[in-house]
This record gives structure tokens, sequence and C-alpha cells, in this order.
């Protein structure tokens, strides 16, 4: 039999937010919620079978069906953990926040920095502590083709800073506080503070990373690079990393980079103060490398610059690796220095002072090693300039070792030069000629002036006979140094010795060196 008509299925309508809402159906009976655009179904009867009394909602495209699954538990069914709570599976998700959330597209093309700094504002200016949570950055390559501004208790998480590039280029990053005020309108109560940042690598050409204002953050595991190809001039380079202080109680201080990476930057770090500020900002297990400068702290005499900067590497930096014209209270703990301070060249041709303060009394050098001192230290010309790892130091103390070999000579040979700029140097010294051994302490001691120097030599050695007793140091002054890194008077001190032909033996000496100003 052929259907000639089909009846008009009826659904009973309403609106689920007027009057009683969506009423109790009938088994079967379906209802439509005009203003919800919810659609339902009756259970029917327990009499009829039905688990319990009630209407089902049926899900349209209308629904959000992540809202709806609200029975995820962690471990569920594992019997090993039962004390977990149900909840939703939208409350799950939103432990985590991207930045491709916020529509962040990680191809190296798009600008993203609209994408992020909704993110940043979105979720850390919020009134809404929830929502102060981790954004994430997955691996790629993210261009931006703007300033960005990180506000305070920011906190940004890479996965790791090989996979993830922020490229900047010659734009700039900066902090701005909880009230968005800006650097330049900081005071003491409102300044950016609180941030971390891990796992990611920020790229820019021109563009610098201004950390001006900014108090109890944590750099980790941070990559940043620049341009910067080594030899190239730094006459009129300025940071990439930088911050200027202006303003008392707003400055910038207690500061971490941990485990970070400066590479290929003409000025890696640089600060300039206006006051004597003090300041407290520490590197530990850091690498600088293929830098102009390292690390520049210029200001104001008087500065109290209570940083450390311990564990750290500084490789291939064509300058000074620390450059601290002001301040007091800089300490460099167990760090290594290599090709540094020497242009393009190899460590024995050294051109300027690896590290060089310009107020010398509370900065400390302790436990470091430099290639200088066995490469450019030894020395078998008078003529060779003793252009020291540190200049003004208030201690330095370096644990290379060195050994050189001893020859026989009638009159004084040069051995090591130093720098006449450190008025106390003191070399622990082992000296092996033939059998016999000589273990001791010279102290080489240079006036204000340079006009004049005293060694004293307090040793004790294995037997009495000439090798031994007819050894001698000596030493003169001389103006050795290039005339771009000292005056007309002398600068270098040539460690020399004495081990006359009636020994009849050859040897070795080692030493390591400890000098201050």
């Amino acid at each position: 039999m052929a259907v000639v008509q089909i009846s008009k299925i009826q659904v009973r309508r309403g609106q689920k937010y007027s009057n009683t809402g969506v009423p109790q159906l009938s088994s079967a009976e379906f209802a439509w919620a005009v203003d919800s655009q919810e659609l339902y179904i009756g259970n029917g009867s327990i009499a009829e079978g039905a688990p319990y009394v009630g209407n089902t909602k049926i899900l349209t495209e209308h629904d959000n069906i992540i809202e709806l699954l609200s029975g995820y538990q962690f471990a569920h069914g594992d019997l090993s953990i039962t004390g977990t709570a149900q909840r939703s599976l939208q409350q799950k998700l939103d432990e985590y926040v991207s930045v491709l959330d916020f529509g962040a597209v990680a191809d190296g093309v798009t600008d993203n920095t609209v994408a992020f700094q909704t993110a940043l504002d979105e979720l850390f200016l919020n009134v809404n502590p929830t929502y102060k949570r981790k954004l994430l950055v997955p691996p790629g390559n993210y261009k931006f083709s703007q300033n960005l501004y990180i506000p305070s208790t920011a906190y940004i998480q890479g996965e790791n800073p090989a996979s993830v590039n922020l490229n900047f280029g010659e734009y700039n990053i900066f902090f701005k506080s909880a009230n968005e005020t800006l650097a330049g309108s900081f005071d003491s109560s409102d300044h950016p503070e609180g941030i971390k940042i891990a796992d990611v690598t920020f790229n820019f050409t021109e563009g610098t990373f201004d950390i001006s204002g900014l108090t109890d953050t944590l750099f980790d595991t941070v990559t940043i690079s620049a341009d910067y190809i080594l030899g190239d001039s730094i006459a009129t380079a300025t940071g990439t990393t930088v911050w200027r202080n202006e303003i008392a109680g707003a400055s910038t201080n207690n500061v971490i980079y941990r485990n970070c990476t400066f590479q290929y930057i003409p000025i890696a770090f640089d600060c300039t103060q206006v006051d004597a500020f003090e300041t407290t900002m520490v590197f530990e297990f850091c690498k600088f490398s293929n830098c102009g400068i390292g690390i520049n702290i210029d200001g104001v005499s008087g500065q109290y610059n209570s940083w450390e900067i311990r564990n750290c590497n500084f490789t291939l930096i064509a300058a000074q690796a620390l450059l601290a014209p002001y301040g007091l209270n800089t300490q460099v703990i167990q760090c290594t220095f290599e090709k540094c301070g020497n242009g393009i060249n190899t460590a024995d041709t050294p051109a300027v002072f690896i590290i060089e303060f310009g107020e010398s009394a509370t900065n400390i050098v302790r436990s470091c090693k430099f290639d200088r001192v066995s490469a450019a230290g030894i020395s078998s010309s008078f003529t060779q300039p003793g252009i020291t790892e540190v200049r003004g130091g208030g201690l330095v103390e370096i644990i290379d070792r060195v050994e050189t070999d001893i020859y026989l000579a009638d009159s004084y040979r040069p051995l090591a030069v130093f720098s006449a700029l450190n008025s106390s140097t003191l070399i622990e010294y082992t000296l092996v000629i033939g059998t016999n051994v000589r273990k001791g302490t010279l102290t080489l001691g240079v006036n204000k002036d340079r006009s004049s120097f005293t060694i004293s030599d307090n040793y004790q050695h294995s037997t009495g006979d000439l090798s031994m007793t007819e050894f001698n140091f000596g030493g003169l002054l001389s103006i050795n140094f290039p005339s771009d890194l000292t005056d007309s008077t002398p600068d270098t001190l040539v460690l020399t010795y004495e081990n006359p032909t009636l020994t009849g033996h050859t040897g070795s000496i080692s030493y390591s060196v400890t000098y201050s100003v």
C-alpha cells in the first residue's frame, strides 16, 4: 500500500528561562526550549522501565559538549587511587592555557603580537585570580611586528629554548605593572614584579629586552640571541638586555638569571643607573658566547651592586666579559673565561682586561679560571705586556695551575708577566730542580705610583744543595701596554729567575696566582 500522508509530529515548545521552565514530559514526548535552543525528550515512568523520572536533554549544534561531560575523574577505575573528585572536562582542560588558544600561529610569518598581548593581559591583568596561570608556548617560530608588554606576575613557559623561538627583530619587550604603568612612571608601590619566564629563545636584531623597574623575577633556561658577528665594532653598540634605574624605590632589583644563554650580541647585558641605588642581580650557570661585551654595569660612583655571577662561562667575548666602571660589591665566583678580551685573536694575544672594575674595594673575583694565565702570562720576553685578567679587583683568586720549564740561566731570565696595576700579587709555587723540590709563596708588591716594587720569597725545600739555594727570583717594571690601556707610568711587572750553571740542573715550576689592587 502506498503511503499517501504522514501526520505532523507535535512537539511541545516554550521558554526554558520563563515561568516554571521545561515541564515534566510524558514518555517519548519532545519539547523545544525556544530561548535556550535546547531539545528534550521525556524519560517515561519507572513503571515503564525508566531508570528515573525526568527529561533527557538531546544534543544539538547549540550545545557545548565539553560542558556536558561532567564525569572526568583522575585515574578512574584504578583501585590504587580512590580519593579523586569528579569534575567536568572543561575544568580539566582549563588547567592549561596556550598562546594558541588566543590565536597565535607559530609559522614564522604571522604577526603574533596581538595574540601574545591578549593572552598576557587577559590572564595576568584579570581581577579573577583563577586565571593567573602559566601561559604555555608550544614549539615553533613566532614572529612579532610590534612591541610586547609583559605584565606583573606573568608566567611564560616554553617547551624548550631550542624549539620555541620568539622573533622580535627590531621590536622591543617592555614590562608593565599590574596597573599597566610603564617605565618612567614606576614608583615603589607600582612597578612590574613577580614574573617567571622559562624555556624559550628571544631573537633580536636591533630590538631590546628592557627590564627597567623589574623586581623579584626569574629567567630560567632562557636564550637571548642577536645577530652580532665577533669582531664587529661595538663603539656605538647598545645592549640587548637593558635597563635604566631612574626612580628610588623602583629600581631593577632581585632578578635571577639561571641556566640562561646570551649569544651573538654586541653588549649582552647593559645596565645604567642615574643615582647610587642598591641593586641585587644573580647570574648562575649562565653562558655568554660570541659577544662584544658580556655584562656592562654603568652608572654613578658609589652605587651598591649587590651582584653575584656564579658558575658562569664566558667564551669568545671580544672585549670585556664584565665591565663595571662604577659600583661596589660585585662578586664573580667559580666562573670560566675562555678566549675573552682578545678581539678575534687567541688567548696569547690579549687586547683588553677580561674583567674591569672602576671602584675596587669590595669587588671580588674568587675561584675562577682564565685561559690567559697560561697563554699570555708565561713570558720569555722583557717586552711582553702584563695585561691582567682582572683590573681593579679588591681580591682576585685564580685557580688555574700554570706550569713551565726552568732553564739554566746565569743572568736573570723572564718567567712571567703580571700587571703593575695590582699592588699585591701572591704566587703559590712548586719548583722542581733536578730531584729536589721547593715550595713557597712569592709576594710581589708595587707602590701606588708604580715607581718601585718589592719581592719576598718564603719557601721550604727538600734538600739544601745548590739547586735550591742558588735559585733566585727577580723582577723589573716596564711600560709594555698598548698606549690606549695605560698612561706613561710602568704597567708591567716582569718576574725573572736566576738558575746558575753551577747547579747543573734544569727543571720546572708550577704556580697559581692571587692578586688585588
